[in-house]
């Protein structure tokens, strides 16, 4: 789409000496990943999304007024897994998504929801088999907006579930239940990232 990025592992990027300052956009990307039990070892876990050098960067994005992309299978499932009502209510005034279900869709497939009020339509596929050129999404979820300034921007086809959300006041989100990278169409991927690109644009005229 025509932008310069610049890519950094989850570990580089909750640093609290790493800047968010000179980015327009923060994407993500979380793929599959939940909290996990440690392999050969009862009391550890690894694979944490929601820690809490990662909720503190998240929220310094928010108060600098930038825009936040995420994107994952678990991104709802998570804070029910952990039961960690805090966490629940970090995704809810923060993020402005709550969770729904898991396993929301076994077809991958999703379509815009409100193209008038946001600007997000068309049609996606994404993987949730074993073979292709990425990894499946077998249980992606469902997320719904947790007030009334968010709004539903994608559904599930095959029911209806909402697949992602969208918010726009002093800083802008927008979280997706399923992983970007998993739509294997390059053309469709380039589309979703531009409707996602000047939904934030949009936001700050």
């Amino acid at each position: 789409n025509g932008y310069s990025f610049v890519s950094v592992s989850d570990e580089a990027f909750i640093k609290s000496n790493f800047s968010i300052k000179p980015y327009h956009l923060v994407d993500i990307i979380l793929g599959e990943e939940k909290t996990t039990p440690r392999l050969n070892d009862a009391d550890g876990v690894e694979f944490e999304i929601y820690t809490p050098d990662f909720v503190r960067k998240v929220k310094e994005i928010c108060k600098q007024n930038g825009n936040l992309l995420m994107t994952g299978a678990y991104v709802g499932t998570e804070l029910v897994l952990n039961n960690d009502t805090a966490l629940i209510n970090f995704a809810g005034k923060v993020l402005h998504f709550k969770w729904r279900t898991n396993q929301a869709s076994k077809e991958g497939k999703v379509y815009g929801a409100s193209p008038r009020k946001t600007g997000f339509e068309g049609d996606y596929c994404f993987n949730v088999e074993r073979d292709g050129d990425v990894y499946g999404a077998e249980s992606p979820d469902g997320i719904e907006p947790a007030d009334a300034l968010t709004t539903t921007i994608f559904r599930y086809s095959e029911n209806n579930v909402s697949a992602g959300v969208a918010f726009n006041g002093d800083y802008g989100s927008v979280t997706l239940g399923f992983p970007f990278e998993t739509i294997q169409d390059q053309d469709a991927r380039d589309t979703l990232m531009r409707q996602i690109i000047q939904f934030f644009e949009n936001a700050k005229k």
